[in-house]
């Protein structure tokens, strides 16, 4: 700088004699090395003028150059036409600032703070962000952002690309170029084209994608840190652009020493590979049979041991009664011991059908004992079930992820499968089946992992197949309210908040959302293939889950119940008091009439033939029981005329349910009993302990519902002493048409056969009689000539053996042996002939309870 003679003032820059630097390194086909090493070249002559308060604002191609020094490839940063000084009295002063709302720089390379023209002020992380953008144009021949795009967008869409939208990866980018174009980049930087994208992945994407971070406080914070991370992937040494992970770690430190990890790795290689091979195949097979030989003992011991538990209960509970003092009068108790006694004797029988002593001990006591109508449940469990929609099987889901199939027909031949653990399932609450299993049983629904376990994000709900225990598909919901299968099993309904979703369970899709105003409180699916949903303070709507269309609109809030077809409905009152009635409503909302004393919940018959009423509502008075505990048949639709059949309960009703065919009804109290009713005439078909094993602890029975076919019951309840007990599901036999079995005189003994179809007796008239328990109309009589003392069932064939004028003297206790005393004989009859097959006379000893063999003495001291 000077002057001349004549005053004027002068400023000499350096003349550069260069191209622009993606020119030279694309003419001189530069590899990806040297053109980092340029571009560290670049970062640190930026990093000078940022030293000496000094911002760019225009770091583009065309502002660098590369010219030769003694052949060696030199950059030069030109051009500081827009710079900003940022520091020094004697340049900020005479610095001319950008106006507010002025767009200055190349767009191409542009940071997102220089395109938003905001009041924000532009530092040296602005020229970073340029920097980036040249360093993805020297990898890739191309820039972040396509220059035609931002050629043909207006002044606020470029803005807007620029300041919002992120760019691809470098590895991406090359990865979806055109094949010509990725050839002709690939050329230039001599390598191989199919090789060219995986070569930027890493270290390469790490960088350039974080000086072109949109938040500036995430760029490098120098130019200087661009070229330490450029200078440190020259050398095989971790980026601090790359997360700083013991894979990355060890990857840089493999790639830095190849050749003694390759040789220590194959030295290893070789001497596991083989053992670990052949360790591997024996131990699958040695462990898959021991799993399923140690599940099948498991499961054979635990049965035998719960029959022979159950056998000694009832043998305690009946010594109770026996050794009751003559003088005291029966009472309740000692008949619900005896109950509770022929309840363990049938589990004793279902558990091992090989315990012959409970077999013929519970024929005995089924006679002779007063509580002969109790029924039995085919199985129980303390977790949840559900009863597929043949009836053939029960499906038992444990908390732990425990699946167990269980043949109704024989309980101990199930067999149970692990699903993932963590996975919890779902039970909704608004019946005693397991509503996160299909009505087939095959498909079960658990939520992901816990979050709070785990500390992790809730995984949405996985779909199993119970059979296999594998996992079908995922539902990405993130929160569920409500969850119900269609009675089909083809779709799955879930609900949180305003929205039901409609998914596919073949494949998991997401078939269909059916939208709402209001929060869901309640799903309901109709034998028809409708889909009930109740919202909060809303009307109830009645859809056709297929199709997504909205059939009714019942715009009463309160809805207890609608018919099967979405045409009837009853809503509860708007005032909460005993006086207020229920009314029942078409789906029009025009009014058919109103039932008097309105109670807490009602339901349809599934033949519309009735309704019923039932459970306490509040504001009605507690002075009289019936009104409270009763429920109340009412017929349909002629139910104005007031006639209607009460079902006397002697404690508050918990639940009610009729049977698919609508004749018969289910009612659960919280005495602790199950009751089947033929609700048309008020009888009482059958009685069925949900929970509670004595007089004492008797319990609540909390639901009951008939199973697809009618068939079956399933109960829940729980005992008064909940850690004496818990919560216990079971499933029945809708056993209300099995006809009494009538004697003509005292029934002095009986036994049933090995299959339990058959049951022998035999009374004080002297007869014998075997009953088809099918069709026990007709007996076979046995005709016999004085008093019948003992009778069985022969195990290896279909014949009958009967004893004559004995006396029992006595039995050894834990054995199946009896022994008797006194003269008579042993007859073995044909049963469909009544006619004796073979008779033995003599001094009878003993009989095997098979009647196959006896024992009696002969002459010379022989047995």
């Amino acid at each position: 700088a000077g002057a001349t003679p004549s005053g004027r003032p002068y400023f000499a820059m350096e003349l550069v004699r260069g191209i622009r630097i993606t020119d030279y390194c694309d003419e001189a086909r530069l590899p990806a090395r040297e053109r980092l090493e340029l571009m560290a070249q670049v970062c640190q002559a930026v990093q000078h003028a940022h030293q000496k308060g000094i911002i760019h604002r225009d770091l583009k191609p065309s502002n660098i150059l590369v010219t030769l020094h003694d052949g060696v490839p030199v950059p030069k940063v030109i051009d500081f036409g827009i710079a900003k000084a940022t520091q020094g009295t004697r340049l900020t002063e005479h610095t001319v600032y950008t106006r507010f709302e002025q767009m200055i720089g190349t767009p191409l390379y542009m940071s997102p703070e220089q395109a938003e023209m905001s009041g924000l002020d532009i530092d040296t992380r602005s020229d970073i962000y340029s920097l980036g953008v040249l360093l993805y144009e020297l990898l890739t021949g191309r820039t972040p952002f396509d220059p035609e795009v931002l050629r043909k967008a207006g002044l606020e869409e470029m803005r807007r690309l620029i300041r919002d939208e992120t760019p691809p990866k470098p590895s991406t980018a090359l990865q979806t170029m055109a094949p010509g174009t990725r050839t002709k980049v690939a050329r230039h930087r001599q390598t191989d084209p199919a090789k060219i994208a995986g070569r930027q992945r890493g270290d390469l994407d790490w960088m350039v994608m974080k000086a072109l971070e949109k938040d500036r406080t995430r760029r490098y914070e120098t130019a200087n840190g661009l070229a330490q991370d450029i200078r440190r992937h020259l050398g095989g040494e971790p980026v601090l652009a790359g997360p700083p992970s013991v894979r990355y770690r060890a990857g840089k430190f493999m790639r830095k020493h190849r050749a003694g990890v390759i040789v220590a790795a194959s030295f290893l290689l070789l001497l596991t590979a083989g053992t670990a091979v052949s360790l591997w195949q024996a131990s699958r097979a040695i462990q898959a049979r021991k799993g399923i030989q140690l599940l099948s003992d498991r499961m054979r011991t635990t049965l035998r041991e719960a029959s022979l538990t159950a056998f000694y209960e009832a043998d305690r509970l009946l010594a109770a009664v026996d050794n009751r003092s003559v003088v005291d009068p029966p009472n309740l108790y000692e008949d619900e011991k005896c109950r509770n006694a022929l309840l363990h004797l049938a589990r004793a029988v279902v558990y091992d059908p090989e315990n012959v002593l409970a077999r013929e001990r519970f024929g005995w006591e089924a006679l002779t004992r007063r509580s002969f109508w109790l029924s039995v449940p085919l199985f129980e469990a303390g977790g949840s079930l559900n009863v597929s929609s043949d009836e053939g099987r029960a499906i038992h889901h444990t908390f732990d992820g425990l699946v167990s199939t269980i043949p109704l027909s024989a309980p101990g031949a199930g067999h149970a499968v692990q699903i993932e653990p963590g996975c919890e399932s779902l039970i909704t609450p608004q019946a005693s089946t397991l509503s996160s299993i299909s009505p087939d049983g095959a498909i079960l629904v658990t939520t992901g992992p816990n979050k709070e376990r785990n500390g992790g994000d809730n995984h949405g709900l996985l779909l199993w197949e119970t059979q296999t225990g594998k996992k079908r598909c995922h539902l990405p919901v993130t929160a569920v309210a409500f969850i119900i299968f269609s009675d089909d099993g083809a779709l799955l309904f879930t609900a949180a908040g305003a929205g039901v979703s409609v998914w596919d369970v073949k494949d998991g899709a997401l078939l269909r959302a059916l939208p709402h105003d209001g929060t869901i409180t309640g799903m309901e699916t109709l034998h028809s293939g409708l889909l009930i949903t109740r919202q909060k303070e809303g009307p109830s709507l009645v859809w056709r889950p297929a199709t997504g269309e909205l059939l009714t609109t019942f715009p009463e809030p309160g809805v207890l119940a609608i018919t099967a077809d979405g045409k009837f409905s009853i809503a509860e009152p708007r005032k909460a008091d005993a006086e207020s009635p229920l009314t029942v409503k078409d789906s029009q909302d025009r009014t058919l009439g109103t039932i008097p004393r309105a109670r807490a919940r009602a339901r349809f018959s599934p033949d519309h033939f009735c309704i019923i009423t039932y459970g306490h509502r509040a504001g009605m008075p507690r002075s009289s029981p019936a009104e409270i505990h009763n429920a109340e048949v009412w017929p349909f639709p002629d139910f104005h005329a007031g006639k209607r059949i009460i079902l006397e309960h002697p404690d508050e009703i918990t639940d009610a349910n009729f049977s698919p065919d609508g004749k018969l009804l289910v009612t659960a109290c919280e005495d602790g009993f199950v009751r089947v009713w033929n609700h048309r005439t008020g009888q009482l078909l059958q009685m069925m302990r949900a929970t509670g094993e004595s007089a004492p602890d008797v319990g609540s029975a909390m639901s009951a519902v008939f199973t697809s076919q009618g068939h079956r019951i399933i109960t829940s309840g729980h005992a008064a002493i909940p850690s004496t007990l818990g919560t216990v599901t079971r499933v029945w036999e809708t056993a209300v048409e099995s006809p009494a079995i009538h004697v003509a005189d005292t029934v002095q003994g009986g036994c049933l056969d090995h299959s339990g179809g058959r049951l022998l007796t035999f009374s004080g008239d002297g007869d014998a009689r075997v009953w088809d328990l099918e069709q026990p109309q007709s007996p076979r009589v046995l005709s016999h000539v004085g008093v019948v003392d003992e009778a069985g069932f022969c195990k290896h064939c279909p014949a009958v053996f009967t004893i004559r004028e004995r006396r029992r003297a006595a039995e050894s206790p834990g054995s199946s042996k009896r022994v008797w005393a006194g003269a008579g004989d042993i007859q073995w009859w044909d049963v469909p002939s009544a006619k004796v097959i073979f008779e033995s006379k003599g001094d009878l000893r003993a009989i095997s309870p098979g009647g196959d063999r006896i024992a009696y003495p002969a002459d010379g001291g022989v047995v």
